[in-house]
């Protein structure tokens, strides 16, 4: 069986220590939580584009497509998920 989609990423580890340096009583980062929901701490620290959504809306929804779908994510959805993961990772 397949677990790879279901386990904390390396990016997820950097943007996770990152964080920590913000906001260093944030908890631990949990395999199976959204990134949304651990990173809700900072999120009203994260510009947001015209439709009122930060990169890390977007990388959580491609992290979550990622654990549920049953087959690869189109090409919109993988340059998305990237482009927002490279955002997170410049701040």
């Amino acid at each position: 069986m397949d677990t790879s989609s279901t386990r904390v990423g390396f990016s997820d580890c950097r943007a996770d220590a990152r964080a920590h340096l913000v906001i260093p009583n944030l908890p631990p980062l949990k395999p199976h939580c959204r990134m949304i929901h651990h990173f809700r701490f900072v999120l009203p620290l994260l510009p947001k584009d015209e439709e009122g959504l930060t990169s890390l809306h977007y990388y959580d929804s491609a992290i979550q497509l990622a654990r549920t779908s049953t087959g690869e994510p189109t090409e919109d959805e993988f340059t998305l998920g990237l482009r927002a993961a490279d955002e997170i990772r410049r701040m």
